[in-house]
């Protein structure tokens, strides 16, 4: 990593961090509050986060916690508008496409880094082009404030820990990713504003750059993303990336078992195959013929 680069994450490390203390204070909070114990998940401490990101006071519980907001000094852009929560959680191509152009100057080192989205993201809240609760909301149009405050209402006590501990890793894989718990995947996939950054830098790198591919990549991203960097490497280079959204955008798959085949027949035919130098006509020809949606 080049001198620039590993400044610009120090800097992030120094901002969440303005103490100094031995440890991180978010990294700290955020492993007390992910892995509680069976015997708190549900409990005092946990409750009392969610309430913060129900009432949009998140930065004012970091700070009280020893985590640092002069997120200004970065000098790292803010998103340009105001998002609605429907469009942080499922966001269009125009919207992944805008998150996408904001951080391009971000290397992929950095990108990687869930200590930079979890400053850039916390840094949208304070400046009202994001809202707290966005952070604990699901994928099936459930607000981030009703799905806490439905938690923190459940009447079953059971129910209750469950759906409690499930917000709170909700916010922080949607915050920066729990890299810990998921390996780099989560801060790929699971980190919204990353995983615009990262779809467009995939597109950009099989030198693709239109709506279709967007909009493959964004139905399927997470499943993508596990696949190509834990599951079948081999898919993560550009040349065969560049094959899987061609083939995507002319023969659409509707579901995820139905993509999970056709990464998994990507996998066998070029596994068998890896040694061959593949041109992207050849993949695609390779595609075409023996990998049918």
């Amino acid at each position: 990593m080049s001198d620039a680069r590993h400044d610009y994450i120090e800097r992030v490390r120094q901002i969440l961090n303005p103490e100094g203390r031995s440890v991180n204070p978010l990294t700290d909070l955020r492993d007390r509050l992910v892995n509680p114990g069976q015997a708190h998940r549900g409990g005092a401490a946990q409750v009392e986060f969610l309430r913060a990101v129900e009432g949009n006071a998140l930065l004012e519980y970091l700070a009280s916690h020893g985590v640092g907001k002069e997120f200004e000094s970065l000098g790292t852009p803010l998103l340009p508008v105001k998002l609605q929560e429907s469009e942080f959680v499922k966001a269009p191509v125009s919207t992944a496409r805008m998150i996408r152009s904001t951080y391009r100057s971000l290397s992929p080192q950095e990108a990687a880094s869930v200590n930079v989205w979890n400053a850039i993201t916390l840094h949208n809240i304070q400046e009202d082009r994001l809202e707290a609760p966005y952070l604990a909301a699901s994928s099936d149009k459930t607000s981030g404030r009703h799905r806490i405050q439905k938690a923190l209402r459940a009447r079953d006590r059971k129910q209750k820990r469950k759906q409690v501990d499930d917000c709170v890793r909700t916010v922080f894989r949607t915050m920066g990713g729990l890299r810990r718990i998921r390996g780099y995947v989560s801060v790929i996939s699971d980190c919204t504003l990353s995983r615009h950054w990262w779809m467009g830098h995939t597109i950009e790198n099989a030198v693709l750059d239109d709506n279709r591919a967007w909009e493959e990549l964004n139905r399927f991203w997470g499943v993508i993303a596990e696949y190509a960097m834990q599951r079948l490497t081999i898919i993560g280079s550009p040349v065969l990336m560049y094959g899987l959204i061609t083939h995507l955008t002319s023969h659409p798959v509707d579901t995820q078992a139905r993509l999970e085949e056709v990464l998994k027949r990507m996998g066998v035919l070029f596994s068998e195959v890896s040694g061959h130098s593949w041109s992207r006509n050849d993949v695609q020809d390779l595609l075409s013929q023996r990998v049918s949606t």
